[in-house]
C-alpha cells in the first residue's frame, strides 16, 4: 500500500432534499410538511349533535339453489309470464309453489329479482 492517501469529499445528503425544495418552490406545489403550532386556519372542535337511530333492515333469510331440468317450452312459458308480469322468472315459479299448498312468506316474494342496493 502506498502512503499518500485519498482526499475524499464529504458526501451532502441534503443537496437531494434542497433541488426537491427548490424545484416545488419554483413550480409552486404545495409542501408535504404540517404547519407547527398556531399556523395554519384554525378548525373548530365538532360539537355533538342529536343521534338518529336508523331503521333496523330486515336480514334476508338464506336461500338455496335446486337444479331442476324442465322442458324448453316449459322455460320458455314461465320466461313469457314473467315478461307479461313485469316480474322474474323466480317469482313466477315461486307463486306456484305457493298456488301448490308451499308455505312461502311474503318477504321472500319479491317481483323484481334484483337486489336492492
Amino acid at each position: 500500500m502506498s502512503k499518500s492517501s485519498i482526499n475524499i469529499q464529504p458526501i451532502d445528503f441534503d443537496a437531494a432534499t434542497r433541488a426537491v425544495e427548490r424545484f416545488s418552490k419554483d413550480r409552486h406545489i404545495p409542501s408535504m410538511t404540517y404547519p407547527g403550532e398556531g399556523e395554519g386556519p384554525t378548525v373548530e372542535t365538532p360539537k355533538a349533535t342529536e343521534v338518529t337511530t336508523l331503521p333496523v333492515l330486515q336480514t334476508r333469510r338464506s336461500i338455496k339453489r335446486i337444479p331442476v331440468e324442465l322442458p324448453d317450452y316449459v322455460v320458455e312459458d314461465v320466461k313469457r309470464r314473467a315478461l307479461d308480469g313485469n316480474c322474474s322468472a323466480r317469482h313466477i315459479i315461486m307463486r306456484a309453489l305457493r298456488a301448490y299448498g308451499v308455505h312461502i312468506a311474503d318477504e321472500d316474494m319479491p317481483e323484481d329479482g334484483r337486489r336492492n342496493r
